[in-house]
């Protein structure tokens, strides 16, 4: 089985900076480099600042294939769209009892 899990305030933990972004997607678009602008604790890239993390886990996905080990495009996309829908669900279900009613869900 697969576990959604999802980590309410890991994204309060860096500072990011959208500075030059259209010259950095299209690198990781077209030479597969990533290069990331934060800052976190002291300004540093490395130190994360401090902030309240809550895990939460949804329920357990099985995924039926075929042949084990081996599954086809049509069972990976099936997989994957359920796994997002309920990692989604997860992520609606608890933003509100832990303070981030405010946020979206960016799935891409």
């Amino acid at each position: 089985p697969v576990v959604p899990l999802y980590v309410f305030g890991s994204s309060d933990t860096y500072n990011t900076s959208r500075t030059l972004f259209g010259l950095r997607l299209w690198l990781m678009k077209n030479v597969g480099a990533c290069i990331p602008f934060s800052t976190g604790l002291f300004l540093s890239p490395i130190c994360p600042l401090p902030a309240k993390q809550t895990i939460v886990f949804g329920k357990p996905l099985e995924f039926k294939m075929k042949e084990k080990g081996s599954p086809t495009t049509e069972e990976l996309n099936i997989a994957h769209e359920s796994f997002c829908k309920a990692l989604s669900e997860l992520f609606d279900e608890n933003k509100a009892k832990l303070g981030y009613q405010h946020r979206q869900l960016e799935i891409h």
